[in-house]
């Protein structure tokens, strides 16, 4: 380890704040490069000064110096732990409450709560309640677990594990990309050497099994299922306008705003691409006339820019309460689709999620190019449209090659 750092700090009044106060601030040296960042701490020129360098101190001086000791001891030892520390690395893990000097080793499980409370700040819900769902499947498979204790022996293990839970091979896969990410990211911030690589001769990919699907004759069936149920009714509505624009996804729908309306057209960009590098293009969707009913039905009456196109998204407190309303209304309606299902005689679990696969398998049936699908449902690639895609039915396999010979 060749790097070269040293710690300092010094007392800020540029911000003037009342009574003669200012911060104190850190100001590491990383291989002569320097750059600081405030401690929060605040004081008066007079107390840091007597802090750093005097004796026969006060409380409130006494009390400061031991922070700014504290401060100090906390940035050289990260800066000592971390073998390729850079100033982004640094302000992260020094902010965050992940202890790296603790032990020769790395503790991956702080690494993933570092990563989780990240995400739950920048206000992305789903993905830290994914992460943290990978953390307690890990967890309960062992421990304690470090970087450096993750080989290609230990993810075997892991999905050995899995199957003996009986989960599947799509779940397993999230939460090693979830780690695999994890991984990858320590070896950015020089926690871990990337000479190792636990992950390369590892297919993380989920099942190649086509997702479930509803065809067009079980499609009919459920246009035409009628129930006094609101909450059926309701959850029948939201199905068909996701399947009737683009397969949408729900959190999408609730993320919906009048201004996203322009004539008959609805365009959107999907929440789940917007925080990524990822293709962020905008989506256009033809509201057909019983996309509009819907949006009549179950739709605010006030119809200003900014407000959410479908009432159960109005009277959200905050973005964790946006995300929750979002979970419960989506679990409400999948639980009066699945009985629905049921009374239908459907051979599939019905859910919401379905009407994304439909849509895209419907346009399929229809002869559409996988490219056009592609693109109304805003993939980046048409690998992730082909897990979309249910296979063609035995009978469509039987008029296909009935019309081989029709020449």
């Amino acid at each position: 380890m060749n790097t070269q750092f040293k710690v300092s700090v010094f007392w800020d009044n540029r911000n003037k704040l009342k009574g003669n106060m200012g911060t104190v601030m850190l100001q590491p040296t990383i291989n002569r490069q320097r750059f600081y960042f405030s401690l929060k701490l605040l004081c008066t020129k007079v107390n840091y000064e007597k802090a750093m360098t005097g004796r026969m101190l006060n409380p409130e001086q006494k009390k400061l110096r031991e922070d700014i000791n504290s401060c100090i001891m906390k940035a050289e030892e990260l800066l000592s732990r971390l073998n390729e520390p850079t100033k982004e690395s640094f302000i992260r893990f020094y902010k965050s409450d992940l202890n790296l000097s603790i032990g020769s080793k790395v503790d991956c499980y702080s690494l993933m709560k570092a990563k989780i409370a990240v995400l739950e700040a920048e206000e992305r819900f789903g993905t830290a309640q994914n992460l943290n769902a990978s953390f307690h499947s890990f967890k309960t498979f062992k421990n304690e677990l470090y970087l450096e204790d993750i080989s290609e022996s230990f993810i075997k293990g892991y999905k050995d594990f899995m199957i003996k839970r009986k989960c599947s091979s799509t779940t397993t896969g999230m939460y090693l990309r979830n780690l695999r990410a994890v991984y990858n990211q320590a070896i950015s911030d020089g926690l871990i050497s990337g000479s190792v690589k636990p992950f390369k001769n590892i297919t993380l990919g989920s099942s190649v099994k086509s997702k479930s699907v509803l065809y067009p004759y079980q499609l009919k069936q459920l246009w035409e299922y009628r129930s006094e149920s609101l909450r059926e009714t309701r959850a029948i509505a939201f199905f068909f306008f996701s399947y009737l624009c683009n397969g949408m996804n729900f959190k999408d729908v609730a993320y919906l705003k009048w201004k996203n309306i322009n004539g008959d057209i609805l365009s959107f960009v999907r929440e789940k691409t917007k925080n990524t590098k990822r293709n962020e293009s905008e989506i256009r969707v033809y509201l057909c006339d019983e996309a509009k009913k819907i949006i009549a039905i179950w739709g605010s009456k006030k119809r200003k820019p900014d407000d959410y196109i479908f009432e159960f998204m109005r009277k959200y407190r905050s973005p964790k309460h946006f995300e929750d309303t979002i979970i419960r209304y989506k679990r409400i309606c999948n639980k009066a689709l699945v009985k629905i299902g049921k009374e239908l005689g459907f051979d599939v679990h019905l859910v919401l999620g379905l009407a994304r696969h439909s849509f895209a398998t419907k346009l399929k049936l229809d002869g559409t190019p996988v490219s056009f699908i592609s693109e109304a449902m805003g993939h980046s690639s048409m690998s992730t449209t082909q897990h979309y895609l249910k296979s063609l039915p035995d009978e469509n396999l039987r008029l296909m090659n009935s019309k081989l010979l029709a020449f």
